[in-house]
């Protein structure tokens, strides 16, 4: 007799074959680059977006994307523009140039540049950025690269301060803290520590601008002494009779 199939047969393996009428087309070729939105590929935790790669669908999205850019054809447009939105999201330069620079090697690197830029979520080239920053293509980025005022307002205390003591580090313990070296220091205190350092020019400004906390509270001993680091070149030089520094 012919034999017949009995529906008591052994079930199936599930996942197998897709059910009745379903499509295939939803499942990616070998070495497609599909992805389901929202998933992870590559074992990198991104998900991709191929928005992004894409002409802007409608004039509200392009105007989007230019208010979210921070690209542009010129150099110092492109600064000032990173350099706003740093300080939009960090509070101040100082606090800002403790994201790009963890280490407090006193420069970027063009790693922890691309580690910043990837978090602050808006458009931009690392690499156009990277050469406005490092024009000199000494391989590093300095606080002047940033903000050149602020680096000119720190770099004249800087100065006062290894004048008098040799180092900031020196002068901190010697001039603006009372014992413990890690306490912080007050308004009063810091303007007393600039006239002995004889540092003439705006204490307020410098002072804001180490406060890294933007309370008025006291500055701190890390954030003072990255005057040493920010400015660490002029090591390099031997102090005259007079103070001033000249190239060794």
């Amino acid at each position: 007799a012919t034999p017949t199939c009995s529906m008591s047969s052994s079930p199936k393996p599930k996942g197998r074959r897709p059910l009745s009428g379903a499509s295939t087309r939803s499942r990616p070729l070998s070495g497609s680059s599909w992805s389901p939105k929202g998933s992870r590929r590559g074992g990198h935790g991104r998900s991709q977006s191929p928005r992004l790669m894409t002409p802007p669908r409608s004039e509200h999205e392009s105007t989007w994307r230019k208010l979210h850019s921070l690209d542009s054809d010129d150099a110092q447009t492109m600064r000032d523009n990173f350099k706003s939105k740093l300080t939009q999201r960090y509070g101040n330069m100082l606090s800002t140039w403790r994201e790009l620079d963890p280490q407090s090697n006193g420069r970027v690197t063009f790693p922890n540049l691309c580690l910043l830029t990837e978090r602050l979520g808006y458009k931009i080239s690392p690499k156009r950025l990277w050469a406005v920053l490092d024009s000199g293509e000494r391989g590093y980025a300095r606080l002047c690269d940033l903000d050149e005022r602020l680096a000119e307002l720190l770099q004249g205390f800087g100065n006062a301060a290894v004048n008098s003591c040799g180092s900031a580090e020196a002068a901190w313990r010697k001039h603006f803290t009372h014992g413990h070296e890690h306490l912080r220091c007050s308004m009063d205190t810091f303007k007393l520590g600039a006239q002995r350092i004889g540092y003439a020019g705006d204490v307020r400004a410098v002072f804001n601008a180490l406060d890294a906390d933007g309370t008025g509270q006291g500055l701190l001993f890390d954030n003072f002494v990255l005057l040493d680091e920010w400015f660490a070149e002029s090591r390099s030089r031997v102090r005259t009779g007079l103070g001033i520094f000249q190239e060794s």
